[in-house]
């Protein structure tokens, strides 16, 4: 159910911040510390990819948001004296679940033609690949993507994420417990429950759906700009070419697909293994000033002689 979360909090510093902990899949626990670098203020991190070295595996039930909280808050505590983690403020929340078996590159497609409800701009859009809703400053987006394609493998996995942040979160959550699995479900069934429904094929033709038919989407969408310049006009004409042109064999009722008393089974998908390279250059790294990035990435690797010496010669960073 959580993929990244993000914490804020105020501990002390046992060692030397290097503002990531690197994992053994070669991801990362992203780490801030505050100006004098001598206490940890932010802490973000992947679940899925903490626990099973990538994301296309979900946290499904309670044990696994258990043992995935545990294992950062160990990781965590190497490099400083944090609390339990049932104290941390959580500052973002990344809720998401995968869908199996629902031609992900169509109903991907379809969604695009659609507002959200609470976000005023339009949603950005990727033919068959993705689509996103933003939300102001980027507290509050949902997007719906083939995880598949992601990923590079074989099959067919919508993934549904909706990332809560700041006030938008804690006004979602409500009264109820971010450290509870059904809660958090709760809150996720009740953002998914604004997609709208998807209607199967009809077999009525209007003009612009027998014109998607025989030349495809693009030449109705062009068409549809020449007759109206009327922007909820060409959105609704938009919507109606798009869902001709998907042919969803059934309708696709979002309440049905996730009930509300537990979520739908669990599709994972695997990536392709990759070399673990634990290789970052410190420029880049989250969370360090400049000084720091300097101080951390301004030495090149084949400055260290055979001697043990370290030369003067400082490496222009690109």
């Amino acid at each position: 159910m959580i993929d990244t979360i993000k914490f804020e909090m105020f501990a002390p510093l046992k060692v030397p911040c290097q503002c990531q902990i690197p994992l053994p899949s070669g991801k990362f626990i992203r780490l801030w510390v505050d100006p004098t670098q001598s206490y940890l203020t932010r802490v973000e991190c992947s679940l899925p990819k903490l626990v099973y070295g990538h994301n296309g595996r979900l946290i499904d039930d309670q044990e696994e948001l258990d043992r995935a909280m545990e294992q950062l808050r160990e990781a965590v505590a190497k490099v400083a004296d944090v609390p339990d983690s049932g104290v941390w403020v959580p500052s973002r929340c990344d809720l998401v679940w995968q869908l199996g078996g629902m031609e992900a590159g169509k109903v991907i497609d379809v969604l695009a033609g659609f507002r959200f409800p609470g976000i005023q701009k339009p949603a950005m859009h990727v033919a068959g690949q993705s689509v996103a809703w933003r939300g102001a400053k980027s507290r509050f987006m949902v997007s719906a993507y083939d995880k598949a394609k992601q990923l590079r493998v074989e099959g067919d996995v919508l993934r549904i994420e909706v990332r809560l942040c700041g006030k938008v979160f804690r006004k979602r959550l409500g009264h109820r417990d971010w450290r509870n699995f059904a809660d958090l479900y709760a809150v996720y069934r009740e953002v998914i429950l604004s997609l709208p429904t998807l209607p199967k094929a009809s077999t009525e033709h209007s003009m612009l759906t027998a014109l998607t038919m025989c030349s495809g989407p693009e030449m109705a969408e062009q068409v549809v700009m020449v007759i109206t310049r009327n922007k909820e006009t060409i959105r609704k004409y938009r919507r109606e070419i798009r869902l001709a042109h998907a042919k969803l064999p059934s309708s696709l009722v979002w309440a049905d697909i996730f009930p509300a008393a537990t979520p739908p089974a669990p599709v994972s998908i695997e990536p392709h293994r990759r070399k673990v390279n634990f290789s970052y250059p410190a420029r880049f790294r989250a969370g360090c000033s400049g000084s720091l990035r300097t101080a951390i990435g301004g030495w090149s690797r084949g400055l260290i002689n055979p001697s043990g010496r370290t030369s003067l010669n400082r490496t222009k960073i690109q």
